[in-house]
């Protein structure tokens, strides 16, 4: 099984965290560590990951076209499909793919999703496990960004496994603009995996707890013997994401009990990260923030870039010219 992962300067600690946490697992897999940066880290050693490649070395001859239409939180979304294709080609001895966010840390084997994968093509995993009522703040969510995480997602190889892949890469790199301005634009596309592809289900409550389900009541993390479950299964991973703080704020109301166990293992987390940073350490300036010439890129300029017809947008490397240049 090859684990893989997109991240930026900034979250480079959480990818070799998640990396680490791979191997104390799963000691046969390989880990893949996709950077979105112009160079490597400027660090001795990057623990963990058996591969740290550059997005722009993926194989997309319009890379700098395509990511500037981008922020530094959508340049994983950007780039999945891309990597998905690149691992295909670049490791031919392995069957089985797997996409994390580097936020997420793994604390138990994936048996569940490669038994899955025996059988079918390509596995996604739901955001929500159970219906709340038609007042939740969550369901609504899901219905705008997606029914599916694009934080977790498994595929083989195969014929399938290939068309699917090619498939994603091509719509993310679409001039679709959602009117919803959903901030991960590869996500929404999965709706129509199930439909479209032989891809199956994980409905396995230890898989990707995050702040958009740790309120369901199947999700109750307790603590073991063994370690953790989630729902009375063990718990394979969690997403310590927390975007706009999403996270602080859905403990604070669902959880409130300072005692439940998933504060102990955010706890544990946090620990573990910033040992973590002082091995790896993050980068918060993002590479692709700025043009060649060091001014900072406007949203203004990204905008307008979004809207030049893609025939015209591959004959313009927008990082050589400015922010004056979109007017």
């Amino acid at each position: 099984m090859l684990i893989s992962t997109i991240t930026s300067g900034a979250d480079l600690p959480k990818a070799i965290l998640m990396a680490e946490s791979v191997k104390r697992h799963m000691r046969d897999a390989r880990v893949v560590v996709c950077l979105a940066e112009e160079e490597l880290p400027r660090t001795d050693a990057v623990p963990y990951a058996d591969n740290l490649v550059l997005a722009k070395h993926l194989g997309d001859p319009d890379f700098y076209q395509h990511i500037f239409k981008f922020t530094q939180a959508q340049c994983a979304s950007a780039l999945k499909g891309q990597l998905l294709r690149f691992l295909l080609d670049t490791f031919p001895e392995e069957r089985h793919f797997v996409y994390v966010d580097a936020t997420m840390y793994i604390t138990g084997p994936f048996d569940e999703l490669a038994a899955l994968l025996q059988n079918r093509h390509i596995v996604l995993c739901p955001h929500l496990l159970e219906p709340v009522g038609p007042d939740a703040a969550s369901e609504i969510g899901a219905l705008r960004d997606g029914t599916f995480c694009g934080g977790l997602i498994a595929f083989k190889r195969s014929a399938e496994g290939q068309r699917f892949a090619n498939w994603w890469t091509d719509m993310i790199a679409s001039s679709y603009e959602d009117p919803l301005g959903c901030l991960f634009l590869d996500q929404k596309w999965l709706n129509f995996v199930p439909a479209c592809f032989d891809a199956a289900v994980l409905r396995h409550s230890g898989y990707n707890v995050a702040f958009w389900n740790i309120h369901e009541s199947g999700r109750r993390l307790v603590r073991t013997g063994a370690g953790y479950e989630a729902g009375g299964l063990p718990l394979r991973c969690i997403n310590f994401v927390n975007l706009m703080g999403l996270l602080d704020q859905t403990l604070e109301v669902a959880l409130p009990d300072r005692a439940d166990p998933v504060y102990e293992l955010r706890a544990w987390y946090a620990a573990q990260l910033a040992e973590m940073e002082r091995t790896v350490p993050a980068d918060s300036s993002w590479s692709y923030d700025f043009y060649w010439n060091g001014e900072p890129i406007s949203d203004t300029a990204r905008a307008k870039y979004r809207a030049v017809p893609a025939v015209k947008r591959r004959y313009l490397n927008p990082f050589t010219v400015s922010n004056r240049f979109f007017g």
